[in-house]
Parts: C-alpha cells; sequence; structure tokens
C-alpha cells in the first residue's frame, strides 16, 4: 500500500513537472519582473568658462542627445519584439521591464537638467513635459504588458511610434 501511496506521487510530480516548466516558460505563474534602481548619475563636469552661453550650449546638446537615446530605446524593443501583441514569453516581459526602468531613469535624470539663462526657459518647461510625456507612455506599456491586455498594448504602440513627431517639436523650441 505505502509503495502504491509513493509511486503515485512520484507519477504526480512527472506530470507536475511539465507544466510547471511550460507555465514558467510562458510567463504563466502571474509574477510580473521588478526592475532595478535607477544608477546614480555622473555629475556633468563644469565647462572650464563659466559662461551661462557655454553651459546652455551644453544643455542644449545633451538634451537633444536625450530625445535620440530615448527614441532608439523605444526602436530597440519594437524590433526585438515587433508584434503588436504583449508576448507571454518571460524574455519579453523581463526585456519590457528594463526597457520601462532605462526609459523613466533617463527622461527623470534629463527632466532634473536645467539652463542656466532665462533664454531656454520655454525650451525646458516644454522638455519637461515631453520627459513626463516619455514616463507616463512607459508605465502605460509596462501596465499593459504586465495585465498581458493586447489592446492597450496596441495603445501604446500606436503612442510610441507617434512619440518621434513629438521630440521634433522639442528642438523648435530653442530657437524660440
Amino acid at each position: 500500500m505505502k509503495a502504491w501511496g509513493a509511486a503515485r506521487a512520484f507519477g504526480g510530480m512527472l506530470i507536475a513537472a511539465p507544466v510547471v516548466s511550460v507555465l514558467l516558460a510562458c510567463g504563466g505563474t502571474g509574477s510580473f519582473p521588478v526592475a532595478e534602481p535607477c544608477v546614480e548619475p555622473s555629475p556633468t563636469p563644469t565647462p572650464r568658462r563659466n559662461s551661462t552661453n557655454a553651459n546652455d550650449a551644453i544643455y542644449a546638446r545633451i538634451t537633444s542627445d536625450g530625445l535620440i537615446v530615448l527614441e532608439n530605446f523605444s526602436r530597440e524593443i519594437r524590433g526585438r519584439w515587433p508584434n503588436d501583441e504583449p508576448s507571454n514569453r518571460v524574455e519579453f516581459r523581463q526585456d519590457y521591464v528594463d526597457y520601462v526602468r532605462d526609459i523613466t531613469c533617463l527622461a527623470t535624470d534629463l527632466k532634473a537638467l536645467s539652463p542656466r539663462g532665462e533664454e531656454l526657459s520655454a525650451y525646458d518647461t516644454e522638455y519637461d513635459l515631453v520627459m513626463d510625456e516619455t514616463i507616463a507612455l512607459a508605465e502605460f506599456g509596462r501596465d499593459a504588458v504586465k495585465a498581458r491586455n493586447s489592446s492597450k498594448y496596441r495603445q501604446w504602440s500606436r503612442d510610441v511610434d507617434a512619440m518621434p513627431l513629438r521630440y521634433i517639436e522639442i528642438p523648435d523650441k530653442l530657437q524660440e
């Protein structure tokens, strides 16, 4: 009798093991990866000349370059996972969590920058608004992936594809 009970328990483990591995492979455990915290940015070196124009030129270049990096982050995640449906694969979910962390960290760091002169105040205000939109969009996508909500993920996909147009508007504020 005891041998039969042990055999049934062992047989149950043989059946359960593949089911558990399939659930884990499909992301079916209900767990969602946790993002690692942002790395503290290193301080930007102060230019030798302490003029407002030199500092503002550096600020404008860093913020413009930041827009390109943010756009590349989105292009890379869409290139690795081109479907308009959130994948159930663990790799996708981890990639997406990393994407949201990278977007959020960079946008937050860029938003923390500010020009010294008043000439770029309109640019800085608009830039900060776009950084907030970028973070909100990444979080919206993360929530869609976490919930495996295809319609919200498709909305994220459309919105992220439109963000470069929003990024193009920002440098125009430098001319004002």
